[in-house]
C-alpha cells in the first residue's frame, strides 16, 4: 500500500505544506528569468494561444511562452 495513502480514508492524499513566497516589492523581486504568470482559466488559453503564434501578447504572456519554447525544446 501506499504510504502517502491514509489507512482511515483513502480519498485523502498527502499534500506537503506549500510555503507562500513573500510578496515581492522594489527591493525583494525575483530576476526576470524566475518571474511567473498564473496559467489557468483564460490566462491559460491566451498563454497557449501566444505560443502558437495566433494573439497579440501581453509582455509576460510572452516571456511565459518564450521560456516554455526554450525548455520545451
Amino acid at each position: 500500500m501506499n504510504t502517502f495513502i491514509q489507512e482511515k480514508n483513502r480519498d485523502n492524499y498527502y499534500c506537503p505544506k506549500i510555503t507562500p513566497l513573500p510578496p515581492l516589492s522594489p527591493t525583494n523581486s525575483l530576476p526576470e528569468e524566475q518571474e511567473a504568470v498564473i496559467l489557468s482559466g483564460t490566462n491559460r488559453e491566451k498563454f497557449f494561444e501566444v505560443l502558437n503564434g495566433n494573439n497579440q501578447p501581453n509582455e509576460s504572456l510572452l516571456k511565459a511562452a518564450k521560456r516554455y519554447r526554450e525548455t520545451f525544446r
